[in-house]
């Protein structure tokens, strides 16, 4: 009986990383960019090198290989992030910890990401009291083991190389609430209260000042209006950002936006996990949204799926 515990909490251990880290790993550019409320920019960049850490820590805790280092290391990492969790929740009031990257219906509460790092933290000591020695499951058969070693240094190898690919616009955009606004009236969304006529056409530029793609795709949005394919743009961010854009970003685009709209920190990350989104509004109806590679006005009013 002890026996299955031990597995079946290995196992159930091993596919949280696992699954946190493949949903992560596609597109660590959100996942960058959520944490970059968290630590400064810089500093958040580093956080790209994570979701393959956490592959590789569920592969080998699945797999059986060197449990006492893997376990040591699923702790020293959740205490961390729990930690970091904790200062952004209390101090800046953030509530999406980025666990599972985009993935809507993964994303939990306070309570609930408390409740499942102590189950982690707490069945990660529980198995290395099971484990009181270095060992792997496998370690009789050296063939198979070498082989194991060899198969996941080339996950490894890969999960990085994707990671990095991802890193400046997702390999793999996952709906989210932002998404299912297409073809609902403006009115009766989260940008109602925006006040913009329902007889003109607009572009909603929601974006990041501390988005280095938002920054590149800007001048994109901005010959929206220049080639006459809508009539305004209008800026969104969170009130977060507000310092930061006030700052560095409004100096050198503000005059171009119709407005700069401020929606609170909840509002956004319960709207988008991914920075930017354009939506295209027309008399009133959202008829597109765009995120990630943003055309330019003149492409997308030639070229575009969406006619006026």
């Amino acid at each position: 009986m002890n026996r299955i515990t031990t597995h079946t909490v290995r196992i159930l251990i091993a596919a949280v990383f696992i699954a946190s880290g493949l949903t992560k790993v596609v597109n660590t550019h959100d996942f960058v960019e959520t944490a970059k409320q968290y630590a400064p920019d810089d500093l958040a960049k580093a956080a790209v090198i994570l979701p393959p850490i956490e592959v590789l820590l569920g592969l080998s805790l699945l797999l059986g290989v060197a449990l006492r280092s893997m376990l040591s290391s699923i702790i020293l990492l959740t205490a961390f992030f729990t930690l970091v969790y904790s200062y952004g929740l209390f101090f800046k009031g953030i509530t999406d910890c980025g666990c599972f990257g985009s993935v809507e219906w993964l994303k939990l509460a306070p309570w609930a990401v408390y409740l499942r790092n102590s189950l982690i933290l707490v069945g990660a000591l529980w198995l290395q009291r099971q484990y009181p020695v270095e060992e792997s499951i496998i370690r009789s058969l050296q063939h198979s083991q070498q082989s194991l070693q060899i198969g996941l240094g080339m996950i490894g190898a890969a999960a990085f190389t994707i990671a990095g690919l991802s890193f400046d616009a997702p390999l793999m955009n996952i709906p989210d609430k932002i998404m299912k606004l297409k073809g609902q009236a403006l009115d009766n969304t989260v940008f109602g209260d925006l006040g913009l006529s329902a007889d003109s056409t607009y572009a909603l530029f929601v974006f990041s000042p501390s988005c280095q793609h938002c920054w590149n795709v800007t001048a994109n949005v901005l010959s929206w209006k220049q080639s006459g394919f809508v009539d305004q743009i209008v800026a969104v961010t969170a009130l977060a950002y507000k310092a930061k854009a006030e700052e560095h970003y409004l100096p050198i685009f503000g005059r171009q936006f119709r407005l700069l709209f401020y929606m609170s920190d909840k509002e956004i990350q319960e709207l988008t996990s991914g920075y930017p989104d354009v939506l295209l509004v027309v008399r009133n109806q959202v008829v597109a949204i765009l995120r990630g590679e943003i055309p330019s006005g003149y492409t997308y009013k030639y070229f575009g799926k969406e006619k006026l």
